[in-house]
């Protein structure tokens, strides 16, 4: 019989190669853009995921000065508790690391994600207005105009959670 649990474990540079294909499959690039900073998610500190002995999600983040950001969240088998566990493992990183909130943007487009972070006690702190529209002009201009369900992508929607 299979083992479904959801293992999390820290980032190894034997899965260097696998965290790229998995931002650039699910982001187009492994350059993130939000509130006009840009990262290199791949160089990020990250948490893999496995199920089932297999690969099953990925998230980056990071911590400076109090504040940990979640700066990408992917589920591969979604409905599985995969990003509910990559999440507490960024949740109790930042605690470990001194933070007292733990902050994540996305676009205005992604109703799921925003559901998924509200299911986990994030508010939404901010709307920021063309945030997305000008990081597209400005710096990612391979980040879609069109997104989820073919609403336009105009928006950053920044949410945290406080520790």
């Amino acid at each position: 019989m299979p083992d479904h649990r959801v293992v999390v474990r820290a980032k190894s540079e034997q899965d260097e190669q696998w965290v790229r294909e998995v931002l650039e499959a699910g982001w187009g690039s492994t350059r993130m853009v939000d509130l006009g900073t840009e990262r290199d998610a791949a160089a990020l500190p990250a948490f893999v995921a496995e199920f089932s002995g297999r690969m099953a999600g990925l998230v980056t983040y990071t911590i400076e000065d109090g504040l940990c950001e979640i700066v990408t969240t992917n589920s591969l088998l979604p409905g599985r508790g995969i990003g509910t566990a990559l999440v507490q493992a960024v949740m109790d990183a930042a605690s470990a690391g001194g933070c007292s909130v733990v902050r994540t943007v996305m676009t205005d487009d992604n109703a799921h994600g925003i559901e998924f972070y509200e299911s986990l006690g994030f508010g939404v702190k901010a709307l920021h207005e063309g945030a997305a529209a000008k990081s597209r002009t400005e710096r990612k201009p391979e980040a879609p105009a069109v997104g989820v369900g073919g609403r336009p992508v105009q928006d950053e929607v920044e949410m945290e959670r406080p520790l």
